[in-house]
């Protein structure tokens, strides 16, 4: 019976694993200037995979330009990601190039 239990349990484990992850999309970000080598980058909280001018990323919440600011931190201007807008792509890059201060600044 606890065999029976156990096997049930890890069944549904994997099955709420799995439907967690299918709702996760892949996301690619172009870069201006490529990364030298590749490797691996954590822009908030999320781990992006950098290639040449390519970083791409398993992604399950929207775009912001907040989380292509802090990935521009990281690997430099970025001229495209998902489907972020023109306007908030340049405030992405804007936010790459600006103090940490007032990066998270709140009025």
């Amino acid at each position: 019976m606890k065999a029976k239990f156990a096997v049930a349990a890890i069944a549904a484990l994997c099955v709420s694993t799995g439907a967690f992850a299918a709702g996760k999309t892949y996301v690619t970000a172009k870069l201006a200037t490529p990364v030298a080598t590749k490797s691996q980058v954590i822009a908030n909280s999320v781990v992006w995979t950098c290639e040449g001018d390519t970083c791409t990323a398993q992604f399950a919440r929207t775009v912001t330009a907040r989380v292509c600011g802090e990935l521009a931190k990281e690997v430099g201007q970025v001229t495209s990601i998902g489907n972020l807008s023109a306007e908030d792509l340049a405030r992405c890059n804007l936010r790459a190039a600006a103090p940490e201060a007032t990066v998270f600044a709140r009025n």
